[in-house]
C-alpha cells in the first residue's frame, strides 16, 4: 500500500469513528458520510480496489438520505454520488448504475441554485444519455440528450471557454439523431449549430479544427442525403481548412483527413472529376499512416481511402488499384474494435470492390466473397439511412452471380433484395434514383430468362421513377435513362410495338448526350443506343440507322479497357450491326469484322456463362453467311458446332431458345443444301418445329420461325418429292406472310419463299393456280424491297423462274420477257452474291439464246467475267471446286454464243471466244499463273513492291493445313481474304509502275496470238448451242465449226471409250478384251473424222512427215468433255500403216495446256542459262506400296534404264524395292520416298522421274495423288504441291496411273490433275497419262523418252521425245491403244 493510501485508510477510520458518535440526525452526521464516502473514492482511485468504489456510494447514499431538501450541499453531494455510480458502470457495465447516475444527476441539477453554474452537470447527463440510447435505443433518452445539450449551452457564458465545444457537441448529436430518424430538420439543425460552433470558436482555438471537421461532416451528410451540391463544395472547404489548422501531431488529425476525403470521393461520384479521386487517395493514405494500427478509428479511415481506391480503378481501369481496395477494405471490415457504424459500410464497399475484381477477372471467388461479405453488411447495417445502398450493393452481387452461372435462386434473391432496397429508401433520398434502376435491370433479366411480360412492365415503370428521381444534370442521368433504354427495346423486340422503339431511341440518344465525352460510361450508353438502331433497322430497313449503329459501337469499343467486363457484350453487338450491315450491302469488310468482333467476345466470356449461348450463336450467324457469300465449308461447319453449342447451352425454359434453335435448323439447312445430306433437314425441321412449339402466338419472331419451318420443308420435298412436305411448307409459309406487316423489312424475303413451292407444286401437279399464286406472290416480293438490296436479286430469281414456268406451258412472250427482264436485273446487281448473279445470267441466256443470241452472248459474257469471284483466292481449294463446279459449261456456252453473236463482226467472233474461254477454263489455275511469274525486273526496279508481292503469294499459296499449323489466327478464312485484298491493293500499286502495267494480267488478244509462233494452238469448244475448235495461228484466230461433235455424240463416245478402257484392261477372257480395244480403235478413227482430221486439214497439215524429220508441233487445248479423249492418238492405227497418214501421230508432234497463258508460262520458264545435267535428276520408285496389295514388277528395271540416260542421279526408293541406292552418308529415314523427302529433293533437281502407283479422285480432284511411301497419312496431292515453287525445274515425268485425268465432270474445265499441279510449280515440260499404263511399257517408252533427248538430257525436245516413244510402241502395237495412247505431252 502507498503512503497516500496509508494515509486516506487512517482518514477512513478516523470518519468511521466519528459516525459511530453520532446519532441519527445529528446536523454533522451528514458531512461525515459525505467525507468518508469522498475518502472511500479516493483510496479506489489509488488502489483500484472496486470494493472502496462500493463502500464509497454507500456512504454517499445515506448522505443523500440524510441531507434535507434545499440543503446548499445536496447538490454538490449527489454530484459526487453520480459520478461514483458514473465510474462503477464503466467499471462493470452494469445498466442499473447508469440508470442511477443520470437520476441523480438530473437531482443534483434540480439542488443546485441558482446562482451555480449547471453546464457541467447537463454536459454530463447528455453524455451518460448517449450511452444509455446506445445500449438500449430508447428514442427518449437521444431526444433528452439533446434537450440537454441545448441547456448546457444556454447555461454556458458566451465568454465560456468550453462554449464552441458544447455548441459543435449538440452539433454532432443532432447530426446523430438524423442518421437514426432520417429526419432532415434534425441535419438541418446540426449544421446551424455546427456553423455557431465555428464562430464561437476563435481562430487559435485548440478544438477549432475539430469543430471545422464536424461541421464539414454534417454539411456532407446533408449533401449525400438531398443530393445539395453547395453542401458538398462547402463541406470540401471547411474540411480542407480543418485539416490545414490541425498540427501534424494532433491525435485527431487522421480524422479530419478522413473526413475530407470521404468528401472528395462523394463529390468524385456525384461530378466525376479525377483530380478529386487523386487528393482523396492522397490524403486517405496519410490519414491510415498517422493513425495507431490499434487506433478504433483506423478502420474508418481505411474504409474511406479503400473507397477511393476503388473508384479510381472504375475511372482508369488500375488493377493495382482496385487489388489494394481490396486489401484495405478487407482490413477495415475485419478491425475488431472497429465501430458498428462504420462495419456495415465497410462490408459493403469490400463487397463492391470484390464484385469489381470478379468483372475484371472473373475469378468466382471474388464474387462469392462479395456476396458473403454483402450479406454480413445487410445483417449490421440495418436500420441505417443508407440501407437502401447496403441492399443495392447486396443485389448487385447476387445478380452478377446470376449472369455468371445462370442459376434462379440467385436471380429471384436479387429481385427480393432490390425491392426491401427501394422499399427502405426513402422518396427524396439521393440514390433512390440508382436503387430503382438497378432493380429494374433485375426484373428485366429475370423477363429475359423466363419471358414473363409483367417483370419487364414492371421493370420500365421503375425505370421512368429512377429518371424522375434524378435532379437536371445529375451524372448517373445518362446511365439511368440509358437503362431505361434496354427495357423500353427488350419489350419491343417481344411486342412488335414501335411506340416503345421510338421512345428507346429518343431516350438513348438524350442517354448519349448526357454522357461526357471520354467517359467509361458512354461505351454502355452507346451500345444500348445502337441496339435500338439495330432493331429498328431490322423493323423498317433503314440503312442509316445501322451506320449509326455501328459508328457509335466502333466507338464505344475504343473507349473500354481490353479486359472491361461490358466489352463483350458490346462487341457481339458490333458484330450483329456489321453482319445485318453486310446482308444489307455486301461488303465483305463488313462480314470479316463482324465474325472477328464475335470471335473475341467468344473468345472472352467462360464456358459456363450463361450468356455464352447468345454470343455462340452471334458468331454462328455470320459465319454461315460468309459461308452462303464465299462457300467456305468450314465456315458453315463451324456455323453448326457454335450453334450447337448454343442450343446445349440454353436451359429448355428459356426465352432465348426457340431463336437460338432456329439459327441452328438454318445453318444445318445451307449443309443439307451444300452436301445433300437428308440427315441435316431432318434435323433442322424437327428443331423447327419444336420452336414453333414453345413460341407464343403473339411473339414477334414466331412469322420467321414459321417462314424458316416452311423453306425447310420445300426444300425436303425437292431431294424427297414428298407431296406432304410441300403441302406443310406452303401452310407454314402462308402463316409467315399473315403474321408480317406490310411494312417490314422481311416481308419480301417470307412471300418470295413462298412463291417457290406453289411454283414447285405446280410443275408437280399442273395446278394452275398455284403457279398464278406464285407469281402474284413474287411480284409482291421484288415491289417490297429496294432495288439495291442484295435480296432483290434472289427475288428477280424466283419471280423468274415461276414465269418461266408460266411461259413453258402458255408459250406466252411476255412471261418470257419479263422472266429474262428479271433475271438479267439479278445479274446486274453489284450487291448480289456473285453466283447468284452468274445462276441469273445463264438463266436469261437459256431464255434469249435463240431469239437474242447477242443479248444471250453478252449475258454470259459478264457470267464469266464473275467466275474469278466466286472462288477468291482466300476459299479453301476444295470451296473453290465446288463453286466452280455449279458453273460447268458456261465458258463453253458464252464461246458458243459469242460464235454466233451477229452484233460482233465475224472476223472478231473467235478472239472473243478465245478470250471467254481462257477466262472461263482453269480458273484456278489462272489465279495461280497470275502470280506466278518471274519478277527480277521488279525485285531489281521496286524492292518493296516484290518483297510485299511475294510475301502475300507465300501467305495465300499455304494450303489450309498448313496455315493452321503455323499460325494461330482466330479466323483464318478472314485472314486469307485480308491476304488477298492486299495482294490485289499491291498488284495494283505495281501495274501504276511504268513498265509494269499489264504485270500478272491475263494475256491480251495480241499476247494469245503470239504463242502461236512455234506453232498452232487448237481450242476445243463443244457446247449444247454448237461445237468448233479455234484455231490459232500467227496470223491469228480462226474459227473450224464441227458439226459432227454434237454434244450428246461426245457424251457417248466418251463414255464408251473409257468402259472399252476398263474392258480392255480388266476383261475377263482374251476376245473380251480384244473387242475392247477394237472399241478403243473405232472412237479414236471417230475421233479423227470429226475433231483432229478437219483441224490439221484446215491447218494444213495434210501429209505424214518423214521419220527422219522434225515434225510440227501443234498444242491442243482440248477443254471439258474432250479432255477425256486422247486427241494426240485419233486416227486409224492400223498394220500395215494407213497409206494416208490419217493420224495425228503421223502428222504432228503434239502437246497439251489446260490454257493459252498456261502455256505461256511454261514457255517463260523454259528457257535456261543452267544446263539440267548440272543438276541430279531425281528418281522416285515405288515397286511396293505401303497398304497397296500386289507389286510393279518392272519399276526397278525402269529406274536403272532411266538412271542409265542421266548423267547424275539420286533414287529414292522403298527398302525393299531391289533397287541399289547409293546416297553416301545419308540415314535410311532420308532415302525413303515420302512426302517431305521427295519435296526436299524436287528443290535441287531439274528432272524428277516418278515410277510409281497414281490415283485420280472423282469427288475431289485435287485430292489425286502419287502413291509415296507415307500417302496414306500424308499424300502428295494436287492440293499440296499447289503452294510448291520450283526455280530449277525443266522436266516432271510421271510414269504412274491417271496422272492427266480428272473424271469429275463439273470440273473438267478446270484441269485440276497432278501433271497440271507439276507444271503450275514450276515444271515447263511434264509427262503425264490418261489411264492406268502397263509398267512393262512403261519401261519401253521411258527408255525411248530419254533416249531420245540425246545429250544433257535437253528436255525443250520433251515433246519430240515422247512424240517417237509413242510412236514406236504404237508401230509394234497399233491394234492395242490402251497401252500407248494413255502418255502426252503437257507444257512447253
Amino acid at each position: 500500500m502507498t503512503i497516500n493510501a496509508t494515509i486516506i485508510t487512517a482518514e477512513i477510520k478516523l470518519w468511521q469513528r466519528k459516525l459511530t458518535t453520532l446519532p441519527t440526525g445529528h446536523p454533522t452526521r451528514v458531512l461525515c458520510l459525505f467525507r468518508l464516502g469522498d475518502a472511500f473514492y479516493r483510496r479506489f482511485k489509488a488502489t483500484g480496489a472496486i470494493a472502496d468504489l462500493d463502500e464509497a456510494i454507500v456512504s454517499l447514499r445515506k448522505a443523500v438520505e440524510a441531507t434535507p431538501a434545499g440543503h446548499p450541499n445536496l447538490a454538490v453531494i449527489l454530484t459526487e454520488l453520480g459520478g461514483g455510480l458514473w465510474i462503477r458502470f464503466q467499471r462493470t457495465g452494469m445498466s442499473p448504475d447508469l440508470d442511477e447516475a443520470i437520476r441523480t444527476a438530473r437531482r443534483a441539477v434540480d439542488a443546485t441554485p441558482p446562482d451555480r453554474p449547471v453546464d457541467g452537470l447537463l454536459g454530463f447527463i447528455a453524455a451518460a444519455l448517449k450511452i444509455r440510447f446506445e445500449r438500449t435505443g430508447a428514442m427518449a433518452d437521444l431526444d433528452e440528450m439533446a434537450r440537454t445539450m441545448r441547456l448546457t449551452i444556454a447555461a454556458t457564458p458566451t465568454d465560456h471557454p468550453e462554449r464552441a465545444q458544447r455548441i459543435s457537441a449538440l452539433s454532432r448529436a443532432l447530426r446523430h439523431q438524423f442518421t437514426l430518424t432520417m429526419a432532415l430538420p434534425d441535419l438541418d439543425e446540426a449544421i446551424r449549430v455546427g456553423r455557431q460552433a465555428v464562430a464561437a470558436a476563435a481562430p487559435y482555438h485548440p478544438e477549432r479544427s475539430s469543430i471545422l471537421s464536424d461541421l464539414g461532416i454534417s454539411l456532407r451528410v446533408r449533401a449525400e442525403r438531398t443530393g445539395g451540391q453547395a453542401d458538398l463544395e462547402e463541406a470540401i472547404r471547411v474540411g480542407r481548412q480543418a485539416v490545414a489548422e490541425t498540427s501534424p501531431d494532433h491525435p485527431e488529425r487522421a480524422d479530419h483527413m478522413t473526413s475530407l476525403c470521404r468528401a472528395l470521393v462523394h463529390r468524385f461520384a456525384r461530378a466525376g472529376l479525377p483530380d478529386d479521386l487523386d487528393e482523396a487517395i492522397e490524403i486517405g493514405r496519410r490519414a491510415v499512416m498517422v493513425t495507431a494500427p490499434e487506433h478504433p478509428d483506423r478502420a474508418e479511415s481505411m474504409s474511406v481511402l479503400g473507397s477511393a481506391l476503388r473508384l479510381r480503378s472504375e475511372r482508369t481501369g488500375s488493377t493495382a488499384d482496385l487489388d489494394e481496395a481490396v486489401a484495405t477494405l478487407r482490413k477495415a471490415a475485419n478491425v475488431d474494435l472497429v465501430d458498428r457504424t462504420v462495419r456495415p459500410v465497410s462490408l459493403s464497399d469490400l463487397g463492391i470492390a470484390l464484385l469489381n475484381r470478379f468483372e475484371r477477372t472473373g475469378a468466382q471467388a471474388d464474387l462469392d466473397e462479395a456476396i458473403q461479405v454483402g450479406r454480413q453488411a445487410v445483417e449490421t447495417g440495418f436500420g441505417r439511412f443508407d440501407f437502401g445502398n447496403i441492399l443495392s450493393s447486396q443485389g448487385v452481387a447476387v445478380l452478377r452471380r446470376f449472369e455468371r452461372n445462370g442459376e434462379m435462386s440467385d436471380l429471384n434473391e436479387a429481385v427480393i433484395t432490390f425491392r426491401k432496397a427501394v422499399d427502405v429508401t426513402s422518396p427524396d433520398h439521393p440514390d433512390l434514383a440508382s436503387i430503382l434502376t438497378n432493380s429494374a435491370v433485375t426484373l428485366l433479366k429475370r423477363f429475359e430468362r423466363t419471358g414473363e411480360l409483367p417483370d419487364l412492365d414492371e421493370a420500365i415503370e421503375l425505370g421512368r421513377q429512377a429518371v424522375t428521381a434524378l435532379p437536371v444534370g445529375h451524372p448517373d442521368l445518362a446511365k439511368t435513362l440509358s437503362n431505361l433504354v434496354t427495357c423500353l427495346v427488350s419489350r419491343f423486340q417481344r411486342t412488335g410495338e414501335m411506340a416503345d422503339l421510338d421512345e428507346a431511341i429518343r431516350i438513348g440518344r438524350e442517354s448519349v448526350d448526357a454522357t461526357p465525352t471520354g467517359h467509361p460510361g458512354s461505351a454502355a450508353t452507346g451500345s444500348n443506343l445502337a441496339i435500338c438502331l439495330v432493331s429498328r433497322f431490322h423493323r423498317t430497313g433503314q440503312t442509316p440507322d445501322l451506320d449509326e449503329a455501328i459508328v457509335i459501337l466502333r466507338r464505344a469499343a475504343d473507349v473500354l479497357a481490353p479486359d472491361h467486363p461490358d466489352l463483350v457484350t458490346l462487341l457481339s453487338n458490333l458484330g450483329v450491326a456489321l453482319w445485318k450491315r453486310f446482308d444489307r450491302t455486301g461488303a465483305p469488310v463488313d462480314l470479316d469484322e463482324a465474325i472477328y468482333a464475335n470471335r473475341r467476345a467468344v473468345a472472352a466470356i467462360p464456358d459456363d456463362h450463361p450468356l455464352r449461348a447468345r454470343h455462340l450463336s452471334n458468331l454462328a450467324i455470320p459465319l454461315r453467311i460468309r459461308f452462303q457469300r464465299t462457300g467456305a465449308m468450314a465456315d458453315l461447319d463451324e456455323a453448326i458446332r457454335m450453334g450447337r453449342q448454343s442450343v446445349a447451352a440454353t436451359p429448355e425454359d428459356h426465352p432465348d431458345l426457340p431463336i437460338i434453335s432456329t439459327e441452328l435448323a438454318a445453318f444445318l439447312l445451307s449443309r443439307f443444301e451444300r452436301t445433300g445430306m437428308i440427315a441435316d433437314a431432318d434435323e433442322a425441321i424437327a428443331t423447327l418445329r419444336k420452336a414453333v412449339d414453345i413460341t407464343p402466338v403473339d411473339h414477334p419472331a414466331r412469322a420467321g420461325i414459321l417462314a424458316d419451318l416452311g423453306v425447310v420443308l420445300w426444300k425436303r420435298s425437292e431431294r424427297t418429292e414428298t407431296a406432304d412436305d410441300l403441302g406443310e411448307a406452303i401452310r407454314m409459309g402462308r402463316l409467315a406472310v399473315a403474321a408480317t406487316p406490310t411494312d417490314h423489312p422481311e416481308r419480301a424475303n417470307r412471300l418470295s419463299n413462298l412463291a417457290v413451292p406453289l411454283t414447285i407444286r405446280y410443275e408437280s401437279t399442273g395446278t394452275t393456280h398455284d403457279l398464278d399464286d406464285a407469281i402474284r406472290l413474287a411480284r409482291q416480293a421484288v415491289a417490297a424491297i429496294p432495288t439495291g438490296h442484295p435480296g432483290h436479286a434472289v427475288m428477280q430469281v424466283n419471280l423468274a423462274e415461276a414465269l418461266r414456268a408460266r411461259y413453258s406451258r402458255t408459250g406466252t412472250a411476255s412471261d418470257r420477257e419479263e422472266a429474262t427482264t428479271a433475271l438479267q436485273e439479278a445479274a446486274e446487281l453489284a450487291t448480289a452474291a456473285p453466283s447468284l448473279r452468274i445462276r441469273a445470267a445463264r438463266g436469261a441466256a437459256e431464255l434469249t439464246a435463240t431469239a437474242q443470241p447477242g443479248r444471250a452472248a453478252e449475258l454470259l459474257r459478264r457470267a464469266v467475267r464473275l467466275l474469278p469471284e466466286v472462288a477468291p483466292r482466300e476459299l479453301a481449294r476444295s470451296d473453290q471446286q465446288h463453286a466452280l463446279g455449279e458453273y460447268a459449261g458456261i465458258a463453253s456456252d458464252a464461246a458458243a454464243l459469242a460464235l454466233d453473236d451477229p452484233s460482233t463482226p465475224p472476223d472478231q467472233r473467235p478472239v472473243l471466244a478465245l478470250q471467254l474461254l481462257e477466262a472461263g477454263r482453269a480458273v484456278l489455275l489462272s489465279q495461280a499463273l497470275q502470280v506466278r511469274g518471274d519478277i527480277a525486273d521488279l525485285a531489281d526496279q521496286h524492292p518493296d513492291l516484290a518483297a510485299d508481292f511475294v510475301r502475300l503469294r507465300k501467305l495465300l499459296d499455304r494450303t489450309p493445313h498448313a496455315a493452321a499449323a503455323s499460325d494461330a489466327a482466330a479466323d483464318p478464312i478472314a485472314d486469307r481474304a485480308r491476304s488477298a485484298r492486299e495482294l490485289n491493293d499491291v498488284l495494283a500499286r505495281i501495274r501504276a509502275q511504268r513498265g509494269f502495267e499489264y504485270f500478272a494480267l491475263p494475256p491480251s488478244a495480241a499476247e494469245l496470238i503470239a504463242q502461236a509462233g512455234r506453232g498452232p494452238v487448237v481450242v476445243f469448244n463443244i457446247s449444247g448451242h454448237r461445237s468448233d475448235a479455234l484455231l490459232l495461228t500467227a496470223g491469228g484466230a480462226t474459227c473450224l465449226p464441227l458439226p459432227g461433235l454434237p454434244l450428246e455424240t461426245v457424251i457417248d463416245q466418251v463414255l464408251a471409250f473409257h468402259e472399252a478402257l476398263r474392258a480392255a484392261g480388266h476383261g475377263g477372257t482374251g476376245p473380251e478384251r480384244q473387242t475392247a480395244q477394237r472399241q478403243l480403235s473405232r472412237i479414236l478413227e471417230w475421233l479423227w473424222d470429226n475433231a483432229a482430221g478437219p483441224v490439221l486439214d484446215a491447218l494444213g497439215y495434210r501429209d505424214r512427215f518423214p521419220a527422219d524429220r522434225t515434225g510440227p508441233r501443234v498444242w491442243w487445248i482440248p477443254g471439258g468433255l474432250l479432255g477425256l479423249l486422247p486427241i494426240h492418238a485419233a486416227g486409224y492405227h492400223t498394220a500395215p500403216p494407213d497409206p494416208a497418214g490419217r493420224a495425228v501421230l503421223d502428222r504432228v508432234v503434239s502437246s497439251y495446256t489446260p490454257t493459252i497463258a498456261a502455256l505461256r508460262h511454261a514457255r517463260r520458264r523454259s528457257p535456261s542459262t543452267e544446263p539440267s545435267a548440272r543438276r541430279p535428276a531425281l528418281i522416285v520408285a515405288m515397286p511396293t506400296t505401303p497398304g497397296v496389295a500386289g507389286r510393279l514388277h518392272h519399276v526397278p528395271e525402269e529406274v536403272r534404264t532411266v538412271a542409265a540416260h542421266l548423267s547424275s542421279s539420286i533414287t529414292l526408293t522403298e527398302p525393299d524395292s531391289g533397287i541399289q541406292v547409293d546416297l553416301a552418308g545419308a540415314d535410311s529415314a532420308t532415302t525413303l520416298p515420302t512426302k517431305a523427302n521427295v519435296l526436299n529433293r524436287l528443290a535441287d533437281c531439274a528432272v524428277a522421274h516418278f515410277a510409281c502407283h497414281g490415283t485420280t479422285d472423282p469427288a475431289d480432284p485435287s485430292r489425286s495423288h502419287l502413291l509415296l511411301h507415307d500417302h496414306d497419312a500424308d499424300p502428295l496431292t494436287v492440293a499440296e504441291l499447289a503452294p510448291v515453287h520450283l526455280d530449277h525445274a525443266r522436266l516432271a515425268y510421271l510414269s504412274a496411273c491417271e496422272t492427266a485425268l480428272t473424271t469429275n465432270t463439273r470440273l473438267l474445265d478446270e484441269a485440276i490433275h497432278l501433271a497440271s499441279a507439276f507444271q503450275l510449280a514450276g515444271y515447263p515440260h511434264v509427262i503425264g497419262t490418261l489411264w492406268p499404263i502397263d509398267d512393262e511399257i512403261a519401261v519401253q517408252v521411258a527408255d525411248a523418252f530419254y533416249a531420245a533427248l540425246v545429250t544433257d538430257p535437253d528436255v525443250t525436245d520433251a515433246a519430240y521425245a515422247l512424240h517417237r516413244a509413242i510412236q514406236a510402241v504404237r508401230d509394234a502395237l497399233p491394234a492395242t491403244p490402251s497401252l500407248w495412247a494413255a502418255y502426252l505431252h503437257a507444257g512447253a
